[in-house]
């Protein structure tokens, strides 16, 4: 077995302290000063440790004992969702629902009339339930939207699913929402101290006691299709809440279907009026295009349907007190006002800080020092001051300009020309950037590199050990054990992590720069096509905008940025960093650049296997059938795809013919 090093066990312990003062505040006290994905992601953190090194699990981890209730433990048994989980775009008013609409309408031109399903979003915790050879095997939450936590026999438990169900399709997964009733969490507040229905379901649906699962009361919804593999007839969203039903599956009932979109906003709004009468919460509406054959046509990104959408309510808000404006420098220099607030409580949580954007909208708004505000959180997450209450004001309150020198670092603060930013520009001397600029640097998605956290990039920063991102690979042994709490072992094993990141993928490297507008998939898009840096330092701006999926803006910084870091490539070489996109020694290109679609049910390969095999040889896979598609790989009982494909005359291969191809 691994043992742990310093650094873990370090980090274990930090998390420890962390969640336990949070579980405090949210149990004990019923005050929680952080928001349930901030807790959610700490607890991640901690579980994650103690999976890689089970012997630092001990039975009064958060992991296992979360303040007053029963027993916790989130599962560590994690599966693939077949289908990826993916969340919808939101509305949050009628026009935004009509600019949907209209792009549905350009999308399917040929359609006189599009019939619409409206569905309650329930605001609980989702679910995807399988049954295979109709038999119920497996129940995983959402998770990171492309694996889930196995909780089957928390939801077995509750007996609200059939363990077995005649006339299923092979595989048939579907989706839908765990919540608790007000009604039950009504009685469990009064002994658990639950913050609001939606934590309460999520914390009962990991129980390690199923039996106090079962007492907790949850309720599922069942409302949409997942991976189907097998024979599949159904044609519509309304005609399969229908099967649901006829199989004794639970469905909500407030469902409507129309052809008028402006009897669905209708329905939208008299929702958000008469939710209360539920006895359980709903966050607003969702919106979909009932024909699966045309959700197919329309597609999905790769985070949101295009064929639905969801309407939000509006926020719960509150009043309070800005006690103060301070500001805050970003890695990219941009300084942002940030109002320091009588902590109120909204939505749950505890509100301290609400982000003001810009120095534009704070003038827009005209807030003041001592003002009392509107605040609201955003999508019941993000707070947000809404209005100043101006007629309470005493005349007390203070104004508040942007700043003429940065904050950090003392120098001299412009304001961008295009732009209503606010930016440091001593890009190299600003610590506050140097730590930004850093700690995304050494971060999971970007170089990795482990042990190297915000405490000890200060220290690193502080001593002047470090000038710019690449000073990291520059740091000896002497350097590191001038910091505090830092032995000679903890030293080799952050040395070692340093010289390991070097070998990270290019795409990574791409990502870790921190270039404006330039997140993950750009970096695999760039890795992918390009393989080494130089390449992509030497491409024009013309030259990147003709790249699918590259805009202006991220052309422009590319740019930008490579002109202004000729030497980068050099460097780098010279700190023995030389990243390239990973080739296969295959014996065609007979993917590269083509697009692909998947159906049916494969036979020599697992649909993720045959994904991968196809982006390894540098094509893609989507989800949806278009004029853009190269081939339509079809499986048995390949249902809408295979019409679409042949309707488009896209070519259809089988597998047998697919690996010819490949061999």
């Amino acid at each position: 077995m691994k043992e742990p090093d310093l650094f873990e066990i370090e980090r274990r312990n930090t998390l420890r302290e962390k969640l336990k003062k949070h579980n405090q505040q949210y149990y004990e006290f019923n005050s929680p000063i952080i928001s349930d994905k901030e807790y959610d992601n700490l607890l991640k953190k901690l579980e994650e440790l103690e999976n890689k090194f089970p012997h630092l699990r001990t039975t009064n981890s958060p992991t296992q004992k979360v303040g007053a209730p029963p027993e916790i433990i989130k599962s560590q048994k994690i599966f693939p969702h077949r289908l990826p989980m993916i969340s919808l775009n939101n509305t949050y008013n009628p026009k935004e629902i009509y600019n949907w609409y209209e792009r549905i309408k350009r999308a399917l031109p040929d359609q006189n009339q599009i019939s619409f399903v409206l569905e309650p979003k329930i605001d609980g915790s989702s679910i995807s339930i399988t049954y295979e050879s109709g038999k119920f095997i497996r129940a995983l939450t959402r998770g990171d939207g492309e694996k889930g936590e196995d909780v089957t026999e928390n939801i077995k438990i509750l007996n609200q699913l059939p363990e077995t169900i005649m006339d299923l399709p092979k595989i048939f997964e579907v989706r839908g929402e765990v919540y608790m009733p007000h009604s039950i969490f009504k009685e469990l507040n009064k002994t658990e101290h639950f913050a609001n229905p939606r934590n309460a379901a999520a914390g009962s649906l990991k129980l390690l006691d199923y039996n106090i699962t079962k007492k907790r009361g949850l309720k599922i919804f069942l409302y949409a299709k997942g991976y189907v593999e097998g024979n599949f007839l159904l044609e519509t969203q309304s005609a399969f809440i229908e099967f649901l039903k006829s199989k004794k599956l639970p469905i909500n009932n407030n469902i409507k279907t129309s052809y008028n979109i402006d009897e669905i906003i209708e329905k939208c709004q008299e929702w958000h009026k008469k939710r209360n009468v539920l006895d359980y919460d709903i966050d607003g509406m969702v919106i979909k295009v009932n024909s699966f054959s045309k959700q197919d046509q329309l597609g999905s990104t790769m985070k949101s349907p295009r064929w639905a959408v969801a309407y939000k309510f509006p926020a719960k808000q509150a009043t309070t007190t800005i006690k103060d404006i301070v500001f805050q420098v970003a890695r990219t220099g941009v300084i942002t006002p940030v109002a320091k607030l009588e902590p109120v409580a909204l939505s749950g949580v505890i509100i301290k800080r609400s982000t003001i954007h810009n120095f534009d909208e704070l003038a827009r708004l005209d807030i003041k020092i001592g003002d009392r505000v509107l605040i609201q959180r955003s999508g019941d997450v993000i707070p947000k001051i809404i209005k100043v209450i101006k007629e309470v004001r005493t005349g007390s309150e203070k104004i508040i300009y942007p700043p003429k020198i940065c904050p950090v670092c003392d120098s001299s603060v412009k304001k961008s020309n295009k732009k209503v930013a606010y930016k440091c520009n001593n890009h190299l001397h600003c610590q506050a950037q140097l730590q930004g600029a850093l700690e995304h640097f050494v971060s999971k998605k970007a170089m990795n590199i482990v042990g190297c956290g915000t405490s000890m990039i200060k220290q690193i920063i502080e001593r002047g050990l470090v000038k710019n991102i690449l000073d990291l690979y520059k740091l000896t042994h002497k350097d590191i054990l001038t910091l505090k709490l830092i032995k000679d072992k903890k030293t080799k094993t952050f040395l070692a992590n340093i010289e390991k990141s070097k070998s990270r993928s290019l795409n990574n490297l791409i990502f870790a720069l921190g270039i404006n507008f330039v997140g993950e998939k750009v970096g695999k898009i760039l890795a992918k096509k390009f393989q080494n840096l130089e390449s992509i330092q030497n491409l024009s701006f013309e030259e990147l905008i003709k790249i699918e999926d590259i805009g202006i803006k991220t052309a422009e910084s590319l740019t930008s940025f490579f002109k202004n870091n000729p030497m980068l490539g050099t460097n780098l070489k010279n700190l023995g960093i030389t990243p390239s996109q990973k080739k296969q020694n295959i014996k065609n290109n007979f993917c590269k650049d083509k697009y692909f679609v998947i159906t049916g049910t494969l036979k020599k390969y697992r649909r993720m296997d045959l994904i991968k095999e196809i982006e390894n040889r540098g094509g893609i896979v989507n989800n949806s059938i278009s004029k853009k598609i190269n081939y339509l790989i079809a499986g048995d009982n390949p249902g809408s795809k295979l019409l679409k494909a042949k309707k488009l005359k896209v070519p259809i291969l089988n597998e047998e013919k697919f690996i010819n191809e490949l061999n």
